[in-house]
Formats: structure tokens, C-alpha cells, sequence
């Protein structure tokens, strides 16, 4: 699934910067194939860290979501 959008700009470097380090936090938490609840709240707080919603943050959750509810990543409490 692809999303369009006409609010798609280029980013800033200190943009890209934050969206790398939510990459890398969020392929930490899901490593074990197991996030928890606690992992996801970090994951969804550093999404809205800057009061806004990138594109890129919002496909990255989205396959965060998916692989949840295709059974590939379990939620721990």
C-alpha cells in the first residue's frame, strides 16, 4: 500500500535526523518479533515530538500496524 499526499515536502535535516532515530527505535522494540506496550508509547511519542505527523511516520506506523494484525508481531503488556 502506497500513501499520497499533497503535504509531502522535502525535510529538513534536523526532520531527517529525528525520522532515522524513530526508525532505529522502532526496529530495536520489534527485533524480537515482540513489542510492548511500553515500546509502542515510546514508538507513538516520538511520532507526535514535534506536533506534527510526517508522511513517512505515518506509512512507518502503519506497517508497524500491519505486521501486528497479520500475526508477525506480538503485543507483550
Amino acid at each position: 500500500m502506497e500513501i499520497y499526499s499533497s503535504r509531502r515536502q522535502n525535510s529538513s535535516p534536523d526532520e531527517k535526523r529525528d525520522f532515522s532515530a524513530l526508525v532505529e527505535k522502532a526496529r530495536r522494540a520489534l527485533e524480537d518479533g515482540v513489542v510492548s506496550r511500553d515500546e509502542r508509547d515510546s514508538i507513538v511519542a516520538a511520532i507526535y515530538a514535534d506536533g506534527k505527523v510526517s508522511v513517512e511516520e505515518c506509512e512507518l506506523f502503519r506497517t508497524i500496524q500491519e505486521k501486528i494484525w497479520q500475526g508477525e508481531i506480538l503485543i507483550a503488556d
